[in-house]
């Protein structure tokens, strides 16, 4: 009897999603290949200080419909995040404070224009239009009396904070009536793990057959090309070893796939396809973790966003780098008293992933002296650690968005989803992660759902080996 090549591409949620779901319905004949020397994706716990911290994935976002959440909440493995960014003083970069009750006014009025769906679905064109365009007229209506320059300061701060949830570089890329195809699970957007981190959700996963995965995994093995013409399906490593598949699932990031569409595949892939990876949005959100000697700020405060004055960023000194003026804020870390997380995105992160772990811990030093050394003794940090997403070529960015780009072109996940077929409508090569989801993309438990979708797609062409699908046209 003869039992079909399984290739993954990726050992990330998708990937170890796909591996655990295939063998438990005994499709066995499984290759897992990964680029790094982990298990993990773009979830990465790593050690830090006195506990752990996440350089990659942060939150269970929602509980119903989140697989992540049901079963991290059997297991008895998650909790409510302490610390909520959203109650966080706004501190000015002259030193003052915004008003809370000001802070408070315009937090709530953004939140209720970006989750206002009817508004949303009927704009054309960027989140960013459509914001400005929202916000003055709710401020006429509401008479919320608020000095331009504070309004103005808030509004730049509130970009950057809205793109290091979309993944986007400014919300002028992100599509206002795309936003609404993402679904929020309903619940706490924030659960965290009490112990052990993102990484738990692996073993979840594996279960009892987590020895038998991970003895399919090659680590450090990064694919060069796919030649899909042909089943089986010839993977070229840049080690220059030939791996065959019958199937191959790719769950490689939508930023890979952007760098390297050109010379990843052979032949050429379909246009439809081509549109997808190119038009779907993929940006860079980093994290930068500080570690002090002691905790200098109060114990009940979860942080500090930072809100630049239009002046002050125009006199910064050109000794300064450009990058410092767009971390957000500083935000205190669930079971890290000492450590403080600061968070960019876009090309300010990219940037910064230039510079030396001592220049990025020297910079944010200055940067929280200057917001906040008036009312606080800031010490230097002991040490840091930071993400490098973009930097990393096993990654280039974080997570995806829809886009303008992907308005005008028409393109969809499902168009990133669909497989390559054979001329005899065969599939031989499927796509998952996070990118590919309809609604749940951007997140772990999108991930997830991708990775079983595609695992329950192989089990029904292996048992039904005539299956055949429409062929995208070339």
């Amino acid at each position: 009897m003869h039992h079909p090549k399984i290739l993954i591409i990726g050992a990330g949620a998708a990937g170890i999603a796909a591996a655990s779901r295939l063998i438990a319905n005994n499709v066995n004949n499984i290759t897992i290949v990964e680029a790094e020397n982990r298990i993990g994706g773009r979830i990465f716990t790593s050690e830090f200080g006195a506990n752990t911290v996440e350089v990659g994935a942060q939150w269970v976002h929602g509980e119903q419909n989140n697989v992540v959440y049901s079963l991290g909440a059997k297991a008895g493995l998650l909790c409510d995040n302490f610390y909520d960014i959203m109650s966080s003083g706004c501190v000015l970069s002259d030193g003052t404070s915004l008003e809370n009750e000001a802070t408070s006014s315009l937090f709530d009025l953004c939140r209720e224009v970006v989750h206002d769906e009817e508004s949303l679905s009927s704009f054309n064109g960027s989140l960013g239009d459509y914001v400005n365009k929202q916000i003055r007229e709710k401020l006429k209506m509401n008479k919320l009396e608020v000095d331009c320059d504070a309004l103005q300061s808030f509004l730049d701060w509130y970009q950057r904070f809205q793109n290091s949830i979309d993944g986007s570089d400014s919300w002028f890329e992100t599509s206002a009536k795309g936003t609404v195809e993402y679904h929020e699970c309903e619940g706490n957007l924030l659960t965290t793990w009490k112990t052990g981190g993102y990484t738990n959700i692996f073993n979840l996963l594996m279960g009892n057959n987590s020895r038998k995965i991970k003895e399919k995994i090659i680590f450090n093995k990064t694919v060069k090309r796919i030649m899909w013409d042909r089943q089986p399906v010839e993977v070229l490593c840049t080690d220059g070893q030939t791996l065959i598949g019958d199937h191959v699932l790719l769950t490689l990031s939508l930023g890979v796939l952007k760098e390297q569409v050109s010379s990843l595949f052979m032949p050429t892939l379909p246009h439809k396809k081509l549109n997808a990876i190119q038009g779907l949005g993929f940006g860079t959100v980093d994290k930068i973790f500080l570690k002090f000697p002691y905790r200098w700020w109060p114990t009940d405060c979860c942080g500090f966003s930072l809100l630049w004055k239009k002046d002050d960023v125009s006199n910064n000194s050109e000794a300064v780098p450009s990058w410092l003026t767009e971390v957000f804020g500083f935000y205190s870390v669930d079971g890290q008293p000492q450590v403080l997380c600061g968070w960019l995105v876009g090309q300010a992160a990219r940037h910064m992933e230039q510079f030396s772990d001592l220049q990025v811990q020297e910079g944010c030093h200055q940067l929280l002296l200057r917001f906040l050394g008036n009312r606080y003794n800031i010490p230097a940090p002991d040490c840091v650690i930071r993400s490098q997403w973009h930097s990393n070529p096993h990654f280039r960015g974080s997570y995806s968005f829809r886009s303008v780009t992907s308005d005008t072109t028409n393109v969809t996940a499902a168009d990133l989803a669909s497989p390559l077929c054979l001329l005899n409508g065969q599939p031989v090569v499927l796509f998952g992660g996070e990118a590919t989801h309809d609604h749940y993309y951007s997140t772990v438990h999108g991930a997830i759902e991708t990775g079983w979708r595609e695992a329950d797609r192989i089990i029904e062409l292996v048992s039904s080996p005539s299956k055949r699908f429409p062929r995208a046209s070339l």
